[in-house]
């Protein structure tokens, strides 16, 4: 059976508060590093658990946080998931994930989470439904003004993102004074990074070709074929995710196409394997981490400190230059 806090306290020679502190992941600045590592060992060593039945009563909060997410096999959701859980597991919550489909969809997910009495949901689409409640809400979204695209000038909520604006600004000139005048963005036309490139390329003379795809763990060696056999094809393609740019690389090596002598490719997200690929993929890096550990300090931010004002935050993504691009090929 393990301890209580009040004897881990006691063990530790420290306050409960101390203690408290330091098992909810708020100890940093306020108590020594060596102070929490002996707290932390003591609590391992003595079965230390949270009663979070008692909690739970005492706080009127069921520490639980829902979590809806498209239904993808995309390397982002299942880093997102992963991050998500941890953060909010540091903090004493648990995540009820929930995935969107074509027979779930938002509202009836949001209904389902919102009956279970979640303290909060963190969700990557929106409905009007969801704002009546008062449900602390925390959205991924891109970075645009409060009122547009369908969400309401103030309520509990906020929003947390990409912040696109420099590291792609930062690529496409780069792509730019490489040569390249006319640019693929593999992705779908509403994509901000593809809008952000039709306007960079219209200012300075050039074009952009948008080819139209959804993601998929397996690759469309249709698609990237099509693309490949383009009368005039781009001579840069940028993707929306390193593993789309892994599929199109090892598609173009069957056709005996080089990178970056024949095409230069970029990725985004910075997963492990960009680095080790050949050639290296140049790639915007997302930092998922600091974005899941902004979502979830919202989150809760908007569960236990109600007054506090809202404030949306976007992640400001960084430009990694690795082989993938090089100069127009000549002729």
């Amino acid at each position: 059976m393990g301890i209580t806090m009040d004897e881990l306290a006691a063990l530790a020679k420290v306050s409960q508060g101390a203690v408290s502190l330091v098992l909810n992941g708020k100890a940093a600045g306020q108590i020594s590093q060596k102070k929490q590592e002996l707290i932390l060992r003591l609590a391992r060593e003595h079965n230390y658990r949270v009663n979070m039945a008692a909690k739970v009563l005492r706080k009127q909060r069921q520490y639980v946080v829902g979590v809806i997410m498209p239904a993808s096999l995309n390397p982002f959701y299942a880093s997102m998931m992963t991050l998500l859980q941890r953060f909010l597991m540091q903090r004493s919550y648990m995540p009820l994930f929930t995935f969107l489909s074509a027979e779930f969809g938002i509202e009836k997910i949001y209904n389902s989470l919102y009956g279970r009495h979640v303290d909060g949901i963190i969700s990557w689409e929106s409905s009007p439904e969801m704002f009546r409640d008062g449900i602390p809400m925390v959205f991924f979204q891109e970075n645009t003004r409060r009122g547009e695209t369908g969400f309401p000038e103030s309520g509990r909520f906020c929003r947390c993102g990409f912040d696109y604006a420099s590291s792609f600004g930062e690529l496409y000139a780069r792509l730019y004074a490489l040569g390249h005048r006319r640019i693929g963005f593999i992705g779908i036309p509403e994509d901000p990074r593809c809008r952000m490139l039709v306007a960079f390329l219209d200012a300075r003379g050039g074009e952009c070709v948008c080819f139209p795809y959804h993601d998929s763990m397996t690759g469309d060696s249709e698609f990237f074929d099509a693309v490949f056999d383009m009368p005039e094809r781009p001579t840069a393609l940028v993707t929306t995710n390193d593993e789309t740019a892994r599929q199109l690389i090892s598609a173009g090596y069957r056709r005996g196409i080089r990178f970056p002598q024949d095409i230069s490719v970029t990725g985004f997200m910075d997963l492990p394997f960009a680095r080790s690929m050949f050639p290296a993929l140049t790639t915007v890096d997302s930092r998922n981490e600091k974005l899941a550990e902004v979502m979830v300090g919202s989150m809760l931010g908007l569960i236990e400190k109600p007054d506090l004002p809202v404030e949306d935050t976007f992640i400001k993504t960084e430009l990694v230059i690795r082989d993938s691009c090089g100069p127009v090929p000549e002729g």
